[in-house]
C-alpha cells in the first residue's frame, strides 16, 4: 500500500508545483496591470528601444522554424528573343536588332537559339554575375525571430515592463487573454499528470496482485506471436522488462479509443475494486457540494480534448461536454481540478480498503 500511497502523493505535488506557477504568474499579472497605468506610451515605447540595444544579437537562439519568406522576386532569367519582345511588348525584328548592336548586354547561343538577359535592369550584370542557362535569379526577402538575453544591471520599471510589449491602452485585454492561457496551460498540465498516476497505479497493483488483472478473459486470453516474442527477446534484458511490456501492452489497448482514461479505470475496478464506485464522490464548489460521476469525468475529459484536439469526444451523450468549447476561466479550472483530486483521492481510498481485507 506504501507504493500506491507514494503514487498519489507524486500526483498531489505535482498539481502543488503547478498551481504555485499559476499564482505566482497571476501575481505578476497583478503588479504589471498595477503599474503600468503610471507610465505613458512613450515611456514604456523607449523603453522598448533601450531593450532592443542592449539585446545581445550575436548570440540569438532560433531555427528554421523561426524563418520566414516574406516576398521572392525574380530578378534575372535568360529568355529567347520571342520570350523577350513577349515580355517587353515589341516586336521580334526590333530585339534581333538590338541584339546584334550590342545593345541588350550579355547574349548566349545554344543549339542555333539566341537567349538575353532579362528584365533590361538587369543587363548591366557582369556575365559571372548572372544564373546559368536554364535557371534564375531571385531576390528573396525572408525575416528571422529569435531569442536573446539582455543583461540588465540595474532595470527601471519603464524597462520591466517594456518586457510585456504592451501599452497602458493594450494591457486589460493582454491580462484577460494571458489568464485565459495561463489556465488552460495548468488545466492540461494537471489532467496529463491525472493520466499518469492512473497509468502508474495500473503498473503497481500488477505488481502486487497480477492474478486479479489477468482473471480478465478479455486480457488472460490476448495472445503474442512467436515473431513478438522472437523481437522481444533480443530487447528485453530481464524477465521484470518482459512484466513491463506486457503491461504497457495492456494500457496501450485500454487507451485505443475515444474514453482512454475512463478505460483505465474501468480496468482498475473490474480487476481490484469490484463492487466499488470509483467515480462517486463529492467536492463542494463555490459554498456547493456535488457529486462526481464518469459522465462529470467525461464533461473534463472532453474539455482537454477540445483545447488539444479542437473536438469532442464522438462517443459522448453527455449534454454538458458542449461546455467544454468554452475556454478554461479560473472557474472552470478550479472545478475540474477539484473533479480530478476527488476522483484520484477516492480511486486510492478504495485500494486502501480492498488491499488491507
Amino acid at each position: 500500500m506504501e507504493r500506491i500511497d507514494n503514487i498519489y502523493s507524486q500526483f498531489c505535488d505535482e498539481i502543488k508545483r503547478v498551481e504555485t506557477f499559476l499564482h505566482t504568474t497571476q501575481a505578476s499579472y497583478i503588479i504589471t496591470d498595477t503599474m503600468l497605468p503610471q507610465y505613458s506610451t512613450q515611456d514604456i515605447n523607449g523603453a522598448k528601444k533601450q531593450l532592443h540595444s542592449i539585446t545581445n544579437r550575436d548570440k540569438m537562439s532560433y531555427c528554421a522554424a523561426d524563418r520566414k519568406v516574406e516576398e521572392v522576386e525574380l530578378v534575372c532569367e535568360w529568355v529567347s528573343v520571342e520570350e523577350y519582345a513577349e515580355k517587353e511588348h515589341t516586336d521580334i525584328t526590333s530585339v534581333q536588332h538590338m541584339v546584334e548592336n550590342n545593345m541588350l548586354g550579355s547574349v548566349l547561343q545554344k543549339d542555333g537559339v539566341t537567349y538575353i538577359v532579362w528584365s533590361p535592369s538587369e543587363q548591366k550584370r557582369e556575365h559571372n554575375e548572372l544564373p546559368e542557362l536554364g535557371k534564375k535569379l531571385f531576390h528573396v526577402k525572408v525575416s528571422q525571430t529569435g531569442v536573446s538575453t539582455a543583461v540588465i544591471s540595474d532595470p527601471s520599471m519603464e524597462l520591466s515592463l517594456a518586457l510585456t510589449n504592451q501599452t497602458p491602452d493594450s494591457m486589460l485585454d493582454f491580462i484577460g487573454k494571458a489568464n485565459t492561457y495561463l489556465h488552460e496551460l495548468c488545466f492540461t498540465s494537471i489532467w496529463s499528470a491525472f493520466e499518469v498516476f492512473i497509468k502508474r497505479l495500473i503498473y503497481v497493483l500488477i505488481e502486487i496482485d497480477p492474478h486479479k488483472m489477468f482473471a480478465q478473459k478479455k486480457i488472460a486470453n490476448k495472445t503474442m506471436s512467436y515473431l513478438d516474442i522472437f523481437q522481444k527477446s533480443s530487447e528485453l534484458s530481464s524477465i521484470e522488462d518482459l512484466k513491463n511490456y506486457i503491461v504497457s501492452l495492456v494500457i496501450a489497448e485500454q487507451e485505443d479509443g475515444h474514453q482512454s482514461i475512463h478505460s483505465l479505470i474501468n480496468l482498475i475496478k473490474d480487476c481490484y475494486l469490484q463492487g466499488s464506485k470509483p467515480y462517486d464522490t463529492w467536492y463542494v464548489f463555490n459554498g456547493e457540494k456535488k457529486q462526481t460521476s464518469c459522465s462529470v469525468l467525461l464533461t473534463v475529459k472532453d474539455a482537454r480534448n477540445s483545447l488539444m484536439h479542437d473536438v469532442l469526444s464522438e462517443q459522448t451523450d453527455n449534454p454538458a461536454s458542449k461546455e467544454s468549447f468554452n475556454a478554461i476561466n479560473e472557474q472552470t479550472y478550479t472545478e475540474y481540478v477539484l473533479i480530478l483530486r476527488a476522483i484520484a483521492d477516492n480511486i486510492v481510498s478504495l485500494l486502501r480498503k480492498k488491499l488491507s481485507t
